[in-house]
């Protein structure tokens, strides 16, 4: 990943070259207009994972990396993302950092504090920068939540990243980034459920608005999540949703 472009590099097998990948053509383009004058003309292949792709000598590949390097003077790499490509990539640099943030395995053997724990369900506990929590009101309050988080089993294939994220998604409307786990798995009335702790990744306004599953939503403080969370009548779900308010609020003043 660089301010102007993603790529990947690698040798085929039976080729001297090396062969610089792109999923955007244009990021190539900047490439070889800042660095690289060198390389080969942008070849395109629409059913490959990277649809552009060019190639370059190991020598001058590295001749451009020390250009590059030296060209680093930014002290936070999303943010001049942000400013030299947009918003838009930014936030698909986020995305990358929040899952190597919470998915990536020790290469110890010593278990990480950062690890989910194995659970039949995942969600995510949302905070803002004021220390606030978000919490959802189920539509008919369905299984008798009143107030509860986001939470839902994985789809086929899906990662506990990505189904925790898509069950906030889904379940609050509001886009979040990874950033830590709740230790331990919660039991309830179907099963486990492990948490991520998360952040919002923009401020929209709160809307419930076209969601089939969720009346309000709300940013509240610890002492008013336990009020709200105590109205939920499903015994087994009020006490474990307890434990993960208590457990999620322990975890993120650690972080912060």
């Amino acid at each position: 990943m660089t301010t102007f472009g993603f790529f990947s590099i690698v040798q085929k097998s039976g080729t001297k070259n090396l062969t610089v990948r792109s999923r955007i053509g244009s990021d190539l383009d900047r490439l070889r207009d800042r660095y690289l004058p060198g390389l080969s003309p942008t070849k395109t292949t629409p059913n490959n994972d990277y649809r552009y792709r060019v190639t370059v000598s190991h020598d001058e590949l590295a001749g451009s990396m020390n250009k590059i390097v030296a060209d680093i003077t930014y002290d936070n790499f999303k943010s001049e993302v942000e400013h030299a490509q947009g918003l838009a990539r930014e936030k698909v640099y986020a995305k990358v950092w929040s899952v190597l943030d919470s998915g990536l395995p020790p290469l110890d053997t010593e278990p990480s504090t950062d690890a989910i724990a194995p659970a039949k369900k995942y969600g995510g506990v949302v905070f803002d920068d004021k220390c606030r929590v978000l919490v959802r009101e189920p539509k008919n309050h369905f299984d008798d939540y009143f107030w509860t988080f986001a939470k839902g089993a994985p789809d086929a294939g899906e990662t506990p990243q990505q189904t925790a994220l898509r069950e906030v998604r889904e379940e609050t409307g509001v886009e979040a980034e990874i950033v830590g786990v709740v230790p331990g798995a919660f039991k309830g009335g179907t099963g486990s459920t492990a948490y991520f702790l998360m952040t919002r990744i923009a401020e929209h306004p709160l809307s419930t608005q076209g969601n089939r599953e969720t009346a309000q939503i709300r940013w509240v403080t610890q002492a008013e999540a336990n009020k709200l969370i105590a109205q939920t009548t499903n015994e087994i779900g009020r006490k474990r949703d307890l434990e993960v308010l208590a457990a999620a609020f322990t975890a993120w003043r650690k972080r912060t």
